[in-house]
């Protein structure tokens, strides 16, 4: 976030280029117009000057202050005083963007709670609404397992935000049993992202930031009984890494990049025990995001777009060059297979469950598709990416937001009884 002082002599920034991990905390900056210098002003994650010059500043842990500030030296004069707790908005990785705004005439208004806890529930096979579990927090994807007994999750491990001092979110992956609940937990440090299944049901393998590598591919038996390995690097690979997923071969990879050469994102496939570069599989004008094989592995349903336009769902065969088919048109979420592999469901751009048949002979093609009824409108429009999945009975598992999770509170006259606020 960047703030101009109220005299345009300045600006206020927080750098965001931070080494991933460092839960430092993260410092306010100021630039003076003038001169030209870059100064620290003190801890934050995002602040503004108000008219009456004082410096309001929200921390790593959501406390706004009202801080007494030097607009000539441009630095903090005391600690200041706390008025509010604000939920903070995400961006990759970071969160940095307090829900607060203040108005001239003294009035307020912010967000507090958590944005982004959902829980997980399910929808039958029709679409209507199930029950829901008790698994609940900030998600960064999940997955069921083949045969449905067990969910891998990336979760923020603390359920709470932010989670770290320097403003870092953590994502830890977990395997819970769906009819007992007994959780297991796979990572415990870095930021752990996008959990997928070995076809066996016995590895989930995850795209980790942080460690010896900047971004790899890491893997772990379901049950914690042998340590993580890192399958894939950063450096090994030769791009950045996003996500992937493992053919049912168990050797052969999927992997989507990340922010990586002239297109921001492209898939490859890779054999890491084998190959020492990885294979274009679709590199192509604007992005190419979130592949899915099927359960035989002989399709790889993905999204794809051009940079201006929504991005629709195609399905191409692994194993035949560029031929692809186009399954969604105006925008899709990324895909989930049935459990026999002829079935790809999707969240339209109405937010509309759909289920698309997919045929493979005599050519590939969509025999037919249809709209899967019941409530899933209250999820509020297309899941994320990884924000749903394909039970073998045709539940659909879903992150539904959770009521009350954060309330919007609005302040008259706050200022008032404050006049000497900020200045311890």
């Amino acid at each position: 976030p960047l703030a101009l002082l109220p005299d345009e002599s300045a600006a206020l920034f927080v750098p965001q280029a931070r080494v991933i991990g460092d839960t430092t905390p993260a410092q306010i900056h100021a630039v003076s117009f003038k001169t030209g210098k870059v100064s620290v002003v003190g801890p934050g994650v995002a602040a503004s000057v108000l008219p009456s010059g004082q410096l309001l500043r929200t921390t790593a842990d959501g406390t706004v202050y009202l801080t007494p500030f030097d607009s000539r030296t441009l630095r903090m004069t005391g600690t200041g005083t706390p008025i509010a707790r604000v939920a903070l908005g995400a961006n990759s990785g970071n969160r940095t963007y307090p829900q607060i705004s203040i108005a001239e005439n003294g009035t307020m208004i912010y967000l507090a709670g958590q944005l982004q806890r959902r829980r997980l529930a399910w929808l039958d096979a029709s679409g209507h609404a199930g029950p829901s579990t008790d698994i609940a927090g900030y998600f960064w994807g999940f997955t069921l397992s083949p045969d449905g007994s067990q969910v891998a999750f990336s979760l923020d491990p603390s359920d709470k935000e932010p989670t770290t001092a320097g403003g870092r979110v953590r994502a830890d992956v977990f395997v819970e049993q769906l009819t007992t609940g007994v959780r297991t937990r796979l990572t415990s440090s870095y930021m752990n992202l996008r959990p997928s299944w070995s076809a066996d049901g016995k590895y989930v393998l995850w795209a980790r930031i942080g460690g010896a590598s900047p971004q790899s591919m890491d893997e772990r038996l379901a049950d914690a009984s042998a340590p993580e390995r890192m399958v894939l690097s950063e450096t090994a690979f030769g791009h950045s890494i996003g996500d992937g997923h493992w053919l049912p071969n168990h050797r052969t990879m999927m992997v989507a990049t990340y922010a990586d050469g002239p297109t921001s994102h492209d898939i490859y496939d890779i054999t890491p025990a084998t190959d020492s570069a990885p294979h274009p599989f679709a590199v192509l004008a604007g992005d190419q995001v979130t592949p899915t094989p099927s359960p035989d592995g002989s399709l790889i349903a993905y999204r794809s777009g051009e940079t201006s336009g929504p991005s629709d769902l195609y399905v191409q065969p692994f194993s035949s060059g560029t031929t692809r088919l186009q399954v969604s048109n105006g925008g899709a979420s990324a895909g989930r297979w049935s459990h026999d592999g002829r079935t790809l469901y999707y969240w339209d751009q109405r937010g509309k469950l759909m289920a698309a048949t997919i045929q493979i002979k005599p050519t590939l093609a969509v025999a037919s598709t249809r709209e899967i009824g019941g409530h899933n409108e209250l999820f509020g429009g297309a899941p994320s990416a990884s924000m749903f999945d394909v039970a073998p009975d045709g539940r659909i598992l879903v992150a539904e937001d959770v009521p009350g999770a954060f309330q919007m509170i609005l302040v008259r006259n706050w200022m008032a009884g404050m006049a000497q606020g900020g200045k311890r």
